[in-house]
This record gives structure tokens, C-alpha cells and sequence, in this order.
């Protein structure tokens, strides 16, 4: 049981700054959400210490009832061939389907977040102009969505 406990610590390679990571029990449900996301943002970072890749995306998404929640993709690269992949997929504006394992924590400290997830354009059977027309009725956060 004490090898799920998590704790450690974090340091902000731009500043130095380390902050502690309060002791967590990792327990992975394997509980998933499957939603259709718009990409708002993405950055790409290489990390020299352990020489891994991240590329972080900020998302858009729908849930069950089509109304837009903020969604974070957190996605971890093996190599540079798949980094590439991934950043070329990735294009602020697209729309893809995407399937993860899933993180909920408070707003300030990153909301919910995909971990490694799949992702695939959208099925044939989608009307991209349908999802389009969701995303902006339904995004509550934008006072102009009904103009």
C-alpha cells in the first residue's frame, strides 16, 4: 500500500523555485472521458534533467450534454518522431476526438486533465460544422457566443 503513496517535490526550472508535493495515494480507476475538444493552446517543452518530452494543450470540451468545459491534454512523448506527430495533430482550432484517463484538480492548479490521451480526428459520421456550431453556443464563458 505505501508504494502508492506519492509525494516529492517540484522545481520551476525558469525560477528555481521548489515546491513540495503534499503526500497523495495514487489510485489509478482506470475511469475515462471520451469528448470531442477544440485546441486553444499548445506548448511543447524538453526537459533536460531526465531528457523527457511533454507537450501541454489547452482544450475546450463538450460534455455529455454538449456544454464546453476547459480541458487539459497532458501528453508525454517517447521520442522526437512522436513528438512531431503529436505537434503536427495539434493545431489551435482543430477538433479531435479524445479518450483518457482523466485528473480533476482545483481551477488554480490545472482543472481536469487528460493524461496521455488517444486521440483521432473526427468519424465520418460527425458533421464538423454541427460540433463547430456546439462549441459556440454552448461556450457560457463567451459573452458574444449568441452574435
Amino acid at each position: 500500500m505505501k508504494k502508492n503513496i506519492v509525494t516529492g517535490e517540484v522545481k520551476n526550472m525558469e525560477t528555481g523555485e521548489i515546491t513540495d508535493i503534499p503526500p497523495f495515494y495514487l489510485f489509478r480507476g482506470n475511469f475515462e472521458i471520451n469528448t470531442f475538444v477544440r485546441i486553444l493552446h499548445v506548448q511543447s517543452f524538453f526537459h533536460r534533467e531526465d531528457k523527457s518530452r511533454q507537450i501541454l494543450v489547452d482544450c475546450l470540451a463538450l460534455d455529455s450534454c454538449g456544454f464546453v468545459f476547459k480541458l487539459a491534454l497532458a501528453l508525454t512523448p517517447k521520442n522526437l518522431e512522436e513528438k512531431r506527430k503529436i505537434l503536427a495533430d495539434m493545431v489551435v482550432g482543430k477538433i479531435l476526438a479524445v479518450r483518457g484517463d482523466f485528473s480533476v484538480l482545483p481551477e488554480n492548479e490545472g482543472g481536469i486533465s487528460l493524461l496521455d490521451p488517444e486521440y483521432s480526428f473526427l468519424p465520418p459520421e460527425c458533421r464538423i460544422e454541427e460540433i463547430e456550431e456546439v462549441f459556440r453556443m454552448n461556450n457560457l464563458a463567451d459573452k458574444n457566443r449568441l452574435n
